[in-house]
């Protein structure tokens, strides 16, 4: 299943996707990083899974931005 990241103005998910493969423990540890421009409040962290078959699902989660 490939992941796929994509985060508002100013957050950066690293790495911005990655492949689980089959037998993989199912976790996947992320950096999300807050530079400068991003504004302060809410803003949501998109993931999109792609399996090699059948239908790709989205989710999104939160991410507060409360201080610089």
């Amino acid at each position: 299943v490939k992941l796929q990241f994509k985060s508002p103005t100013g957050i950066t998910v690293d790495p911005d996707s990655i492949t689980v493969q089959p037998g993989d423990k199912g976790e996947v540890q992320l950096k999300i990083s807050v530079g400068d421009s991003a504004p302060i409040g809410d803003g949501k962290v998109m993931v999109k899974a792609t399996p090699e078959q059948g239908e790709a699902a989205e989710i999104e989660f939160k991410v507060s931005v409360s201080a610089k």
